[in-house]
């Protein structure tokens, strides 16, 4: 059994070299400007649309802006237990407070921390 090797001096010349290059750099140019003018023309916003959202915008910036101007609120609630939760509102968020149970032995009770108020 003989394997074939092929000879390398019989390989097809290359005929992409013989073909001269033109550089036309004129037409080229033109013809890229002519493209970029066109993908600009596509892309260029609505002018009456960007008002539009930059109205819409600057109104949701505001809304979010105003200051809430009551204060602290404070609800008097129950937990699932019976035991006495306040429920205090800030400006700057909500939170609980668990109170003890009333007869409740002080040493049995959970101390008065803040928590969150989960479905109060």
């Amino acid at each position: 059994m003989q394997i074939e090797v092929p000879d390398p001096s019989s390989e097809v010349t290359n005929t992409t070299a013989a073909i001269p290059l033109e550089k036309n750099i004129r037409e080229l140019s033109l013809s890229l400007k002519e493209d970029f003018l066109k993908q600009e023309k596509n892309f260029r916003p609505n002018s009456k649309s960007s008002s539009e959202a930059m109205k819409k915008f600057s109104n949701a910036i505001a809304d979010a802006a105003q200051i809430q101007r009551e204060g602290v609120i404070v609800e008097k609630k129950f937990a699932y237990d019976g035991r006495p939760v306040s429920k205090i509102k800030t400006p700057y968020g909500t939170y609980c407070v668990r109170h003890p149970k009333a007869g409740e032995k002080p040493e049995l009770s959970p101390p008065p921390i803040a928590v969150s108020c989960g479905q109060l």
